[in-house]
C-alpha cells in the first residue's frame, strides 16, 4: 500500500508539468482544435439564442412568429447561410465566395467571426454536396 499512497503524489506532480508545458507551449493542433470549436459554436443552435429578448415570444398556440429580419426565431445560423446563399446562386447561377460573403455580411448573418472568408469556406467546402466550385473561388448550386 506505500507504493501506491508514494505513486499518486508523483502522477500528480507529472501531470501538473505536462499541464504547465502545454500551456507555456501551446502545440499548433490545439490552437486549431480551439478555433475549430469556437467555429462550431458559432453554427450549432443554443438555447439562449433561440428567444432573444428584442424578438418576438411564442403566440399563444405555443408556435413561433414566422420571420424576424434574421430569419426564423431559433433558426441557426448555417440554415440562415444556406438559405441565403441558395437563394442568390439560384438568382444567378454562379457567384464568387467574396460576393456572397458581402450579401451575407449586408444581411447581417454573418460579420462576427474572426475571419468571414474563411468562415464561408469552410461552410461551402462542408456542403460539397449542395454546392459545387469551380476551383477559382466560385460557387454554383450542385444539380441532383
Amino acid at each position: 500500500m506505500g507504493f501506491m499512497t508514494n505513486f499518486v503524489p508523483v502522477l500528480k506532480s507529472e501531470i501538473a508539468e505536462l499541464e504547465a508545458d502545454i500551456s507555456a507551449n501551446p502545440d499548433p493542433r490545439l490552437r486549431k482544435l480551439r478555433r475549430l470549436k469556437e467555429t462550431l459554436a458559432e453554427y450549432e443552435p443554443s438555447l439562449g439564442k433561440l428567444l432573444l429578448p428584442n424578438q418576438p415570444q411564442p403566440n399563444g398556440n405555443g408556435s413561433l412568429p414566422a420571420a424576424t429580419p434574421q430569419g426564423l426565431v431559433g433558426e441557426t445560423k448555417a440554415a440562415r447561410m444556406k438559405a441565403h446563399i441558395d437563394g442568390a446562386l439560384r438568382k444567378s447561377g454562379k457567384m464568387h465566395r467574396k460576393v456572397l460573403l458581402e450579401g451575407l455580411l449586408a444581411a447581417g448573418i454573418m460579420g462576427k467571426e474572426t475571419d468571414p472568408l474563411q468562415a464561408l469556406a469552410i461552410f461551402l467546402t462542408g456542403n460539397k454536396d449542395s454546392y459545387e466550385s469551380d476551383g477559382s473561388g466560385n460557387y454554383s448550386l450542385r444539380e441532383g
